[in-house]
């Protein structure tokens, strides 16, 4: 073992405080489940952070030292569900242990002890992208279809690492942690030198020995340098350029001749150098950068502004690689003085160090407290602060357009439509919906053929429809929060509210009456349903409104317009999405009266006929009628039936049709089987209520459920009941047993005795 590490990594030093401040001697811990175990020692204005603890153990002459962690998984899993019945299995990862170290961690599954493992790296497993780094909380899950074993691998250049787990026959759901602790495997073995009081590692290419603490001899006191520097590129010349860039990629060959020797910037980027706040707003005059000032009157407030400053251009200039960019020449910088602008001292300075972010128009729309150094992520490259400012800056143009009696509709229009949705604090979003209690796990008998759908989507299914339109909204919410770290100190619109709704209200007229497709306004239309165009400037919630539903209505007559627009923000999936929810979130309402809420229904049953009969919208509004009105319920689902099995197209090519249009992420086959689930579902509901005006259309439901999922037994046992009751008896024996068979087959933890309990009443005429 190359002895890098050492047993104990001990750091000591002093701490310096003032007389008045006391810290408690003792031992502290890390505070951090999952990760190593870091101990501080705090004693006597001194302290030592030990990096690995243990036991040792004493044999012969020999000490063998074991680490708390030795033995301990790499990967943290936790099982949790009830449901022996469930054919998938959904699994989370935690997203903060693995969303920078994927690329070499594998999943793997087994069906038996004998068969194959099937190995995906957990790239492909959870759709993992680049990108996602970027993202403050991804989240990554995905559903699986369940096996007797799952493997988890690290792969390491010494030796790798494979972790096999059984997975109990109940689980549903598994979270996945991650133990960081690299210290875990590392075995240590040495002796104990009495003679020197003394003990000695003998692991690695050199014995390492540690005396007793009293025993240390006297360090000399180290030579000071003269100058200590820390330059962000270090170089000289004649200097050869390291052929691994700064990831460990290899870096082409005729690219690092090109820039061998002293490394210089494709481009020098300098920031504007601005004299006075006059000057600085005047510099704002062309192009849509923004002034940053900053109030800071210490003694080493100019040494700070010039560091940062000299970093930024290091920082810009590494970035334009092919010249001058303007996208990433955002803002201009001036240090305020104290005495030529003492009116913004007095204003904003009172909690200290303050910066200010002005546009051109010489209007403030942010300020938050401390230096620049101390803000500077607000200034990277992959912060969303700069975007925000923007909204803020539209806001601002907002408030004059609506201030100025000469402007037109059209670009009050264009101003609202320029603005991004959903700045409500999460809170409020929440607040106005009633979630019922999750649906308790249960086991599916044959009596309750909600079996394979409800395993594999709906346990929790209930929650889920109330709250599905709020967790976009929050997520949205979220995504649009921009950086800003104190939302009382951003810019609020000044126009009444009185006067937006006013000109919203001729705007919506006009292409309501109309008809005429128009871009900005169906940006606007889909808005008004999610958050209310109006509600969304003034941070407040948006509740159902009767003339909702004229705006659905033009926004499925132009469903084509909207389909074959070029911007993300009009993609037709994303309007479907959004439509669905937002029927979704209304039926759910505390505040929307039953009236109201039966008039949704029919806008809903409406929006789906129109919009294709997708499976999801249907599903959930299946799950929404089931228990209310089973009339309605199998009316619903006959019509997603009926588009599905017709004479101009197979099965199989309206279904894929849907699947395009549905734009969803799960997989073809998941898909497939989802809809087969649903049509078995429904089938079952007929044989619940033994109602004889169904029994011929429920028997084509279970047949086309059999034909998506062939080798589902609850489809088959459904099938056989259906037979029974529609009079085809000798069928329905026959069509029981294979169920019977086909469960011990493939399900060998399925107990046949209910299936079996039928098929007997079949034969002696008692079913």
């Amino acid at each position: 073992m190359n002895f890098k590490i050492c047993l104990a990594l001990t750091l000591f030093s002093s701490f310096i405080f003032a007389q008045e401040k006391k810290i408690k001697n003792g031992d502290y811990i890390l505070q951090e489940t999952n990760g190593p175990r870091i101990n501080l020692k705090i004693e006597d204005n001194q302290f030592s952070l030990t990096y690995i603890l243990g036991t040792y153990e004493i044999k012969n002459d020999s000490l063998y030292f074991k680490t708390e962690n030795d033995g301990r998984p790499t990967f943290l899993l936790d099982f949790s569900g009830d449901n022996s019945k469930s054919k998938t299995i959904s699994i989370k990862l935690d997203s903060n242990r693995f969303r920078y170290n994927t690329f070499n961690k594998y999943i793997g599954f087994q069906e038996t002890p004998t068969s194959e493992i099937k190995y995906q790296t957990f790239a492909e497993a959870f759709h993992i992208e680049d990108e996602d780094y970027r993202e403050t909380n991804p989240i990554y899950s995905a559903e699986f279809d369940k096996a007797a074993f799952i493997y988890f691998v690290e792969e390491s250049y010494k030796e790798s690492i494979v972790e096999k787990y059984a997975i109990p026959q109940n689980t549903t759901n598994i979270s996945v942690g991650y133990s960081t602790s690299f210290m875990k495997s590392i075995k240590l073995k040495g002796y104990y030198d009495e003679k020197e009081n003394s003990v000695v590692i003998t692991e690695g290419r050199k014995p390492i020995k540690f005396i007793e603490k009293t025993n240390l001899p006297e360090t000399k006191n180290s030579i000071l340098p003269i100058e200590v520097t820390n330059p962000k590129v270090f170089s000289y010349v004649g200097k050869k350029s390291n052929p691994y860039d700064d990831y460990g990629v290899e870096v082409d060959t005729v690219a690092v001749s090109e820039i061998d020797g002293d490394y210089k910037p494709p481009y020098t980027f300098k920031h504007t150098k601005i004299g006075s706040y006059k000057e600085g707003i005047q510099t704002l005059e062309k192009g849509s950068k923004y002034l940053v000032v900053v109030l800071d009157n210490s003694k080493d407030a100019k040494d700070s502004f010039d560091e940062f400053i000299k970093d930024s251009e290091q920082s810009i200039s590494n970035q334009m690689y092919d010249g001058y960019d303007a996208e990433m020449d955002k803002f201009n910088f001036y240090l305020a003085n104290t005495k030529q602008d003492k009116a913004l001292y007095d204003k904003y300075a009172k909690k200290g160090v303050e910066i200010l972010f002005f546009n051109k128009n010489n209007t403030l729309l942010y300020h938050t407290n401390g230096n620049l150094n101390a803000n500077d992520e607000l200034f990277s490259t992959w912060s969303s602060f700069y975007d925000g400012l923007q909204q803020l800056d539209k806001k601002e143009q907002l408030d004059k357009i609506l201030s100025n009696k000469k402007v037109s509709l059209e670009e009050t229009k264009k101003a609202l439509a320029s603005l991004d949705a959903a700045h409500n604090t999460p809170e409020n979003v929440v607040e106005d919906y009633a979630v019922p209690p999750p649906i308790p796990v249960k086991t599916i008998s044959v009596e309750d053929k909600s079996g394979d759908q409800e395993q594999r989507e709906n346990i929790d299914r209930a929650a889920i429809a109330a709250a599905v339109a709020v967790d976009s909204a929050a997520a949205e919410v979220y995504s649009n929060n921009y950086d800003f770290r104190d939302k009382e100190n951003i810019y609020k619109l000044k126009a009444e509210k009185s006067l937006v709704a006013s000109k919203w209200n001729q705007i919506a007229n006009q292409y309501l009456s109309t008809g005429n497709y128009d871009k900005d306004f169906a940006i606007l239309a889909l808005r008004e349903l999610e958050y209310g165009v109006v509600e969304n400037l003034y941070d407040e919630n948006k509740s159902y409104q009767t003339s909702d539903k004229k705006y659905v209505e033009y926004l499925l007559k132009h469903s084509t317009s909207i389909l074959n627009e070029d911007p993300n923000d009009l993609k037709y999936n994303t309007m479907l999405n959004s439509l669905n929810q937002y029927f979704q979130r209304n039926l759910y309402a505390q505040t929307v009266s039953e009236t109201d809420k039966n008039a949704i229904l029919n806008d809903y049953k409406n929006f789906i006929k129109l919009s294709g009969n997708t499976y999801q919208s249907v599903s959930d509004l299946l799950y929404f009628l089931e228990d209310k009105d089973r009339a309605q319920y199998f009316e619903v689902y006959e019509e997603f039936y009926n588009s599905i099995v017709n004479n101009k197209q197979s099965i199989i090519e309206n279904l894929d049709q849907k699947f395009s249009i549905e734009g969803t992420h799960q997989s073809w086959d998941y898909y497939k089987e989802s809809v087969g689930s649903l049509s078995n579902n429904v089938a079952w509901k007929v044989v619940e209520d033994r109602n004889q005006s169904y029994y011929s259309k429920a028997l084509s439901w279970s047949e086309l459920s059999l034909k998506l999922e062939p080798k589902s037994h609850y489809s088959i046992d459904t099938y056989a009941n259906l037979l029974y009751l529609n009079g085809q008896k000798q069928k329905a024996i026959e069509t029981e047993q294979k169920a019977i068979d086909l469960a011990k087959k493939i399900d060998k933890t399925y107990s046949t005795k209910e299936y079996e309990s039928v098929l007997e009443k079949m034969k002696n005429g008692t079913y």
